[in-house]
Parts: structure tokens; sequence; C-alpha cells
């Protein structure tokens, strides 16, 4: 029994130390990355160097998931969905109620799902409705882009830092 245990732990043991100095990024370990954010029509929203901790919920989730088997000097590639990585940021509160007029006025068509420019103020048009006077109001969502639409990020692994073993496994 011993013979056999020997050579099976000294084997399990000379895996973990294999696995932890891979070079490819594992669950807790630390990680330098740079990142572009695209909008659909190719509007670079977010550009960002950044050092996290692997699957910690220090990023998009989309962006803590991609990276997990990255290697360093790579490239990804990734589209995350606004229902999926960015519902929770979501503000209704960010749908303004614009009168009729203003539109009517700046002739500015109402198209609903077309992105339109109020001065300073940028918002896709999400209805018409009327208000308690029952004049014709405008919904127009002013969420950031990233809210409504899919986003397209390039992750790039800079650096990798290994965890250590201990803070991740215990025996």
């Amino acid at each position: 029994m011993k013979k056999i245990l020997f050579p099976v732990l000294l084997g399990s043991l000379l895996l973990l130390t294999w696995c932890s100095t891979t070079n490819k990024v594992e669950l807790g370990d630390i990680v330098t990355i740079l990142y572009t954010g695209t909008l659909t029509n190719g509007e670079i929203f977010e550009t960002k160097e950044t050092t996290i901790t692997a699957w910690s919920q220090q990023i998009i989730d989309g962006i803590d998931e991609a990276i997990l088997g990255m290697k360093k000097g790579k490239t990804k590639k990734i589209t995350i969905t606004p229902d999926k990585w960015y519902a929770y940021e979501y503000n209704q509160n960010n749908l303004q109620k614009v009168s009729k007029l203003i539109f009517d006025k700046l002739n500015i068509e109402i198209k609903e799902g077309e992105l339109v420019y109020l001065w300073e103020t940028k918002g896709v048009i999400k209805g018409i409705e009327k208000d308690t006077d029952g004049n014709d109001v405008i919904l127009l969502d002013i969420n950031p882009a990233q809210y409504r639409q899919d986003t397209t990020y390039q992750i790039y692994i800079e650096d990798i830092q290994k965890a250590e073993l201990s803070s991740w496994y215990t025996l």
C-alpha cells in the first residue's frame, strides 16, 4: 500500500505545482489587462489598463470570464450583450419625457429606436405617450449607449502573477 501511495501523492504534488506555474490566467491570479470597449457603430467608449484578481468581480463579468485561460501577451475579442452584463446599471429614471413640440420645433423626425441629439443630451427614442394634460411626449432613453446595445471588448493580457495555492486550496 505504501509503495503505491507514495507515487500517487508525489504525482499529485507535481501536478499541483505544474498547474500553479502555468502561464494561463487561473482563478485568483493577479492580472494586468488592457481593454477597449467599442459600440456597434465602432465608437470607442472606454479604454483602460487595470490590475485585477481573476474572477473576483472587480470588473464586468464578461471580461472576468474571458480572461480565464488566456496567456500573457495574448489578445481576445468578446461581445457582451447589455441584458447579460449591464442590466444592473440600466436606470429606468433615465427615460426622459420630452415634449413633442420640441421635436417639431427642431424639425427632428420621431422614429422609435432612432438616436437623437438634443443640445448636450443624446438618447434613443423609446416611444410616444400622453402626459397628464393629454399632450404628446417623447420617451427618450438617455442611459449610456453600452447599457442599450451589444458592446465589443478587445482584451490584452499584459501580466499574470500566479496566486498562491494556499489561498485557493485547502487539503
